[in-house]
């Protein structure tokens, strides 16, 4: 199993450049334009194939989405005012009203967001897409870890496409949900609402919030290896690439321009992350939150725990919205175990009626 060690995230005397983002000397892993090395954020050595040498593994949050050439959603929340709140507890209630009432006219919040976050659309946790992750082999003997790494892409970019298209190909047709319009309504309230987010479906973007970081990329972006041509595509449909039970090479995307390997913008297995998206987070992070939400993410990065940790450290609100405990469950301020949309929903409807 890949899973990141344990780590001390103790800000004290953290500085962004040297610490946190950090470049480490890993196995040289397949870079790109614009790119930076996942900080510290390394899983533990791959070694348990024989036929694989050793590498740095990174871990990252999938998920698909449905877009029509970066059409924001208008779309309103289709729940009654206060029908959220309804089916939790009462413990839970009263959480919601003590934070709308703390968030309430707040200058900054920053909400992290994982896999779990995309849960309401209808769409499985990485370790849930396609059976890929849990099998722990694909159809064609690789884990699924290497199927998908940027070794693989450039080596065997036909068997890389193959899985790339299968983790497409389930989440395809999803869309955004009430979770993803709840922080996008924050903003009513909120003088500046940013969302860093691990998934690469694109649905915050598609709910119409104003600062978003990608930091894993997003799947439905298209780049040329060899040229740059950049393009946005609805789907894969259009694509040419292997399907289950296909074995022949070369088959897959080429640029029209150039005939170059094409490949989605996201950051692979083995790959580091985007330079201009670590720049953007360390700015906000230095300009400091004064409430941090964890939503939906099992916060195994040190760059997706960092941002709660600091806030924690200078008096800043934080909250994890988590079904399950994670690393910072234990020091944040308020832990509501349960689903996204529900609780973010519930906490909008009370600052809507309160600012009335």
């Amino acid at each position: 199993r890949i899973e990141a060690p344990h780590q001390n995230m103790s800000t004290r005397g953290l500085g962004f450049a040297s610490q946190l983002f950090r470049a480490s000397p890993l196995t040289p892993a397949v870079s790109f334009r614009h790119a930076y090395r996942a900080p510290g954020a390394v899983c533990r050595p791959y070694s348990s194939l024989p036929h694989t040498p050793r590498r740095w593994l990174v871990r990252s949050q999938w998920s698909g989405r449905r877009v029509w050439g970066g059409q924001v959603s208008r779309a309103m929340s289709t729940q009654t005012p206060g029908e959220a709140e309804e089916s939790m507890s009462q413990e839970d209630r009263g959480t919601v009203a003590e934070l709308a009432e703390r968030l309430s006219g707040m200058d900054r919040v920053l909400f992290v967001t994982g896999a779990g976050m995309s849960a309401d659309s209808g769409l499985p946790t990485y370790r849930g897409i396609g059976g890929l992750y849990n099998s722990g082999r694909t159809e064609d003997g690789f884990a699924i870890e290497d199927a998908i790494s940027g070794d693989m892409l450039e080596t065997r970019p036909a068997m890389s496409w193959k899985y790339l298209a299968q983790i497409e190909e389930s989440c395809r047709g999803a869309d955004c949900n009430d979770g993803h319009l709840a922080i996008r309504d924050f903003e009513r309230h909120v003088g500046e609402v940013w969302v860093l987010t691990q998934n690469i479906d694109g649905f915050h973007t598609r709910a119409g919030s104003s600062n978003i970081i990608e930091i894993h990329g997003d799947l439905h972006h298209l780049e040329c290896t060899r040229c740059g041509d950049k393009q946005t595509v609805k789907d894969y449909s259009h694509l040419p690439y292997l399907k289950s039970g296909e074995k022949e090479e070369g088959v897959f995307p080429t640029c029209t321009k150039c005939e170059g390997l094409v490949r989605p913008q996201v950051v692979l297995f083995g790959e580091m992350l985007y330079m201009d998206r670590i720049s953007k987070l360390q700015a906000q992070l230095g300009k400091g939150f004064d409430a941090v939400f964890s939503v939906g993410t099992t916060s195994i990065f040190p760059y997706i725990v960092a941002p709660v940790t600091m806030a924690a450290n200078a008096g800043k609100l934080t909250v994890e919205i988590n079904p399950g405990d994670t690393d910072v469950s234990d020091i944040v301020d308020f832990k509501i175990k349960s689903g996204a949309a529900k609780v973010l929903r519930a906490i909008v409807d009370r600052m809507d009626k309160k600012s009335k």
